[in-house]
């Protein structure tokens, strides 16, 4: 295989956007190897305002989830390919990498339906007939044991590149970022000036810390080192959000966070971030936020935030609401 022969390579991830932060460091190691080819994502919808800000793409089309039970998912993949491929004059994908820390029928599935003539993609150890569609399987490795990120990584052992950019950060858009410091401002806040941001919003109940300890960890941390606090949720928990930013006594501040870049931006300019393990660790982390991820069942050998200097603490029963404030502030070693 000649780099230069390689013109149009596809890359499909799904999965959520936390998952889509763990592919950056695949896609930008994938943009050095193949400065000239076209770079096309595959992506679902839940990581669409992602895919739509990495730079290191040409282009991206989404898969959308629906309760329609009788949609044919395999049928809506081989559409929006086909579909994508006319609208941008692709004749043929010449790789297509179907990206996950482990084997998935539907990504493998999606890799032979592309109909490129490299597939690249996790075998199953138990023989499937989904195997067969990939006809460069990815070298195996213990993928219990190795950070997501470095599972995706090593699909491109597979075509010889093992020099990876182990980067998975993102820039902040403009239009978010000043969000961002309007909202500071309008609150007497400076950018990394004693600023924690709080999300307390999770799809896992046993990764979602109670109200009551986002409360108690916030008097502490306000009384003892004089810090302000964002609170992010999703929509649902604005209401649990605002009661949270009542009881801290003029020291919490619900910030509305639109789409996923506007929680980016203000994870970026605060001291530091808790949340529950989850897609709000990831965009933390990527955006450049010292990140305290609480763990419950999940393993954070494979999901914990990526880089240095971020912080995990394990729940020991798989509740995430058995580490305490005092395990956080313990941890958090502040000084003022």
């Amino acid at each position: 295989m000649h780099k230069t022969d390689m013109k149009n390579i596809l890359v499909i991830r799904f999965n959520k956007a936390g998952d889509m932060i763990c592919t950056i460091p695949l896609l930008k190691t994938l943009r050095r190897h193949f400065k000239d080819a076209a770079i096309t994502l595959f992506a679902e919808d839940a990581s669409e305002e992602i895919s739509g800000n990495i730079p290191q793409i040409d282009g991206f089309f989404v898969y959308r989830k629906t309760d329609n039970m009788f949609r044919n998912k395999y049928v809506e993949c081989r559409k929006l390919i086909k579909n994508y491929k006319k609208a941008h004059g692709i004749k043929k994908f010449d790789i297509a990498i179907a990206v996950k820390g482990g084997f998935s029928s539907f990504l493998s599935a999606a890799a032979c339906i592309s109909g490129a003539g490299i597939r690249i993609g996790y075998r199953s150890p138990q023989k499937r007939l989904w195997n067969l569609c990939y006809n460069l399987p990815a070298n195996p490795i213990d993928l219990p044991s190795v950070h997501q990120v470095e599972a995706c990584l090593n699909l491109l052992t597979a075509i010889g590149i093992s020099d990876f950019i182990r980067d998975a950060s993102i820039s902040v858009p403009a239009a978010a970022a000043d969000k961002a410091y309007v909202f500071l401002t309008a609150h007497k806040m400076t950018p990394k000036k004693r600023i924690a941001v709080f999300n307390i919003s999770n799809n896992r109940e046993s990764s979602t810390w109670y109200p009551e300890n986002f409360i108690k960890l916030g008097r502490i941390i306000s009384q003892k080192y004089g810090y302000n606090f964002i609170i992010t949720s999703i929509p649902a928990d604005k209401g649990k959000a605002v009661r949270i930013c009542d009881q801290l006594n003029g020291k919490g501040f619900f910030y509305d966070t639109a789409g996923l870049m506007d929680f980016a931006a203000v994870a970026s300019v605060s001291n530091f971030l808790v949340a529950g393990d989850g897609g709000a660790v990831h965009i933390g982390a990527a955006a450049g936020a010292k990140v305290i991820a609480l763990f419950g069942q999940t393993n954070p050998i494979i999901y914990g935030p990526y880089g240095e200097g971020h912080i995990v603490l394990k729940s020991k029963d798989g509740n995430v609401n058995s580490i305490t404030p005092d395990d956080v502030i313990t941890a958090l070693s502040i000084h003022e």
